[in-house]
């Protein structure tokens, strides 16, 4: 069967058209997004004998006071973690320190996961498999952080005010952030 391109031609560049000007329209409106890579930042290189899930880094991250961070996966048992709020010289002050200090909790958040796995496996009495129980057990932890962090942003000024949500927000900070930027920590809820 013989098509017969150039006849319809019109009807080419009405498709054409048609995905192209609103792609023009919304670049005109919004701009561009620009990454990390055009913002500057801090770069953490993550080495892991068995990496973390990205969402469960994240929550980390999140947890640590750098919800902006962007999680990626690399070869080798690698995690790449950006971060905007800290300076070059800001982390490279605190690098030997907030490393790990970063690893500790995730090894402590690894190891509460593991035994909550391993009870949830012997309540089930192995009728689920550790993989869906882990992936379950994920969900409802990503869930509890999701309502807590949109509760803590709506009610930021009360949280912010009252002395016992600040010793929280704290407690689940690298001391080392602590320590040399804690008037910077709660303004970033």
């Amino acid at each position: 069967m013989l098509f017969r391109f150039v006849e319809r031609k019109f009807w080419y560049f009405a498709l054409s058209a048609l995905l192209i000007v609103p792609g023009v329209f919304f670049l005109a409106i919004g701009g561009l997004k620009l990454g990390i890579e055009f913002k500057g930042g801090t770069l953490l290189d993550l080495r892991f004998g068995s990496p973390p899930a990205a969402a469960e880094l994240h929550d980390v991250f999140a947890g640590l006071g750098h919800p902006e961070a962007v999680i990626q996966g690399a070869e080798g048992g690698r995690m790449e973690v950006r971060t905007l709020t800290l300076s070059a010289d800001e982390f490279m002050s605190v690098k030997d320190v907030y490393v790990p200090q970063v690893i500790e909790k995730l090894r402590k958040k690894a190891d509460q996961e593991a035994k909550l796995l391993f009870h949830e496996y012997t309540l089930q009495g192995g009728r689920k498999n550790l993989v869906e129980l882990s992936m379950a057990i994920s969900r409802q932890i990503n869930d509890v952080t999701d309502i807590l962090l949109e509760k803590l942003t709506e009610h930021d000024t009360d949280v912010l005010a009252d002395s016992m949500y600040e010793e929280m927000i704290y407690r689940h900070v690298p001391a080392v952030l602590v320590e040399k930027f804690k008037d910077r920590l709660l303004t970033r809820l």
